[in-house]
């Protein structure tokens, strides 16, 4: 008798269970006691995964925002862990089996997925070459894997936004509840004056200003996003509040590029909303409103930040030189086949002597790492979402738009930081993105497939 699939996954975790119970009755410490919970915790994800490959996906990715936005990390030997870096297993696994054991055109890929794939085998193939001639130690490797990590995201939540149905609504109620969770924790930062940050107030997850403030504009962002496709008008109207106070809470980080970026987006955005002539006038007063309304608070919640603040933004001149000797240090260490080629991936730590992310720019890391062939990857593959946006523009308005402020914002952000590699910044970016492309593409197929059902109908 041939066993059916799910039946010999039943038997092999009874099979474990037993053996666990075995181990631990013999040794009985807690260090095993810790073990076996979970392994046995990892295996039961493991069987849910592949039974039930889309329902455990979906959830593993809700998981996966509330963990990036509200689960600080760990340190071992020097390296951040996180829980994200556990979800990531079975993202993984959960795709392998979807894409090998379920519909033929699960990914349906469009041209983006294409160019990442384009920029990791490049990626990949030069930091091989860099460790088989010994000009890099293969412990670098990590930060290649840790890359690859962030495009698995970004296939998960494509796949999902574009197959599983109601899977945008669970994104947009998660991704409320982390911010709505993270902005009670900046005002309380404020009100009480225990500022949990370096300079100014921080996340839950980390402290740093620099990621705090990228966080804060994604919620800030996101909720204008949520405003504009809430259904009732009392949503919209709590969800702009919440967008508002957000954006104070990015300039209360005191992070010079976070509050640069998030000016330079809301111009963007009202000059985008004034080419297509299509004002909300209700809407327009609703905002000055709340503005008019929340400065005066922003103003009080400010007076224990105000010195810092000011202090701080008078120093942009003096960073600005620092980190332009910095960058010229880094591209130094290159030679002419590394400034064509590259280094490989993880080659900038070789330089800074240590596994903390110090380039300061996203662009002089990759001119150091994949060179110039691998920026000019990189550049095709961001330009392409941005052409993506353009091209949606007509058919899915609001979406495109914030995934170009979000693509735009990132952009600039690379300037100061390696914006697309810091874990939790990097990882909301390329979930948004890929739920953005879904998700507007999930909606074209619905358009055809009404006027394809409309034509046969008239046939």
């Amino acid at each position: 008798m041939i066993l059916e699939k799910n039946n010999i996954l039943s038997l092999l975790l009874a099979l474990f269970v037993s053996i666990s119970i075995g181990v631990l009755s013999v040794y009985g410490t807690m260090d095993f006691f810790i073990i076996g919970i979970s392994l046995f915790i990892s295996v039961l994800f493991f069987v849910f995964t592949v039974v039930k490959r889309n329902k455990m996906l979906s959830l593993f990715s809700q998981f996966l925002i509330l963990s990036l936005i509200l689960i600080p990390g760990i340190s071992l030997s020097g390296i951040g862990f996180r829980l994200d870096d556990f979800i990531v297993i079975f993202l993984t696994l959960g795709l392998i089996f979807t894409f090998v054991y379920g519909r033929k055109r699960a990914l349906n890929a469009p041209p983006i997925i294409k160019w990442v794939f384009a920029y990791l085998i490049y990626s990949l193939f030069i930091s091989l070459v860099r460790v088989v001639f010994d000009h890099l130690q293969s412990i670098y490797l990590l930060f290649f894997i840790k890359e690859i990590q962030y495009f698995i995201y970004f296939i998960a939540f494509y796949y999902l936004a574009r197959n599983k149905e109601g899977f945008s609504s669970k994104v947009r109620k998660t991704f409320f509840i982390a911010s709505l969770i993270t902005i009670l924790w900046g005002l309380f930062q404020l009100v009480t004056g225990n500022i949990r940050g370096y300079y100014g107030i921080g996340i839950i997850s980390v402290q740093n200003p620099s990621q705090s403030g990228v966080v804060f504009f994604i919620i800030t962002i996101f909720l204008m996003y949520m405003s504009s496709t809430a259904e009732k008008r009392s949503h919209s109207l709590f969800l702009s509040v919440g967008s508002c106070i957000s954006a104070i809470l990015t300039v209360a980080t005191i992070s010079r590029t976070a509050t640069l970026v998030l000016i330079v987006t809301f111009l963007l955005y009202l000059f985008i909303s004034l080419c297509r002539k299509k004002w909300n006038y209700k809407k327009i007063f609703i905002a000055i409103y709340l503005s008019s309304a929340i400065i005066p608070l922003g103003y009080k919640l400010f007076a224990t930040l105000g010195t810092s603040i000011f202090d701080r933004f008078s120093r942009i001149e003096e960073g600005t030189d620092t980190r332009l000797n910095h960058w010229g240090n880094y591209l130094s260490h290159s030679d002419t086949i590394g400034y064509i080629f590259g280094n490989g991936k993880g080659f900038m730590q070789v330089i800074v002597g240590s596994f903390t992310l110090q380039a300061d720019n996203q662009y002089v890391r990759l001119l150091v790492e994949v060179g110039v062939v691998g920026l000019i990857l990189w550049i095709i593959l961001i330009g392409s979402i941005i052409l993506f946006c353009f091209v949606n523009f007509k058919r899915n308005y609001t979406d495109a738009l914030f995934l170009l402020l979000f693509t735009f914002g990132f952009i600039i952000f690379g300037m100061t930081q390696e914006a697309y590699l810091v874990a939790i910044q990097g990882s909301l970016y390329w979930i948004l993105t890929g739920f953005f492309i879904g998700k507007m593409l999930r909606q074209n197929d619905l358009r055809n497939n009404q006027v394809k059902t409309k034509w046969d109908q008239d046939v």
